[in-house]
């Protein structure tokens, strides 16, 4: 395997694990798979092989092609969580902004926070709608 390779297989939880040996390792490939790979179903695959990192936590490792797919309700959940945070942290900032305001007597110049499309995401039926949601 040369180290631009990674070692893919589902953890207990079904999702998927990586294993990434790096330029300095001194282990063999069977060592690092032996060492490393609690299991006897898993790939070595191309870093280009895997899906957007933006949905990491919904990686699933399909061994029958040897790839790794994204599961949609998974990205979805993802994505839900990711926008409430935003919202959330702009919730935040405005909070401040509305307390100096009021400590000089200004109107506050709030940011914008739209708010999380929920609709828009159990709507989506493909990983880049999700993406172009972020």
């Amino acid at each position: 395997m040369s180290r631009n390779k990674v070692i893919v297989y589902n953890g207990d939880d079904g999702y998927c694990n990586l294993v990434i040996p790096t330029q300095e390792c001194y282990l063999s490939d069977e060592e690092v798979i032996a060492k490393d790979v609690p299991v006897q179903e898993y790939s070595v695959i191309s870093h280009s092989d895997l899906p957007s990192f933006k949905f990491r936590n919904a990686w699933k490792y399909n061994h029958s092609n040897s790839t790794v797919d994204v599961d949609l309700a998974s990205a979805k959940n993802i994505c839900k969580k990711e926008l409430e945070s935003r919202y959330l942290q702009i919730e935040d900032q405005n909070d401040k902004i509305r307390k100096l305001a009021a400590m000089r007597g200004e109107e506050p110049d709030l940011l914008d926070n739209p708010t999380v499309p929920y609709s828009l995401i159990e709507e989506s039926t493909t990983l880049e709608e999700l993406e172009s949601l972020l």
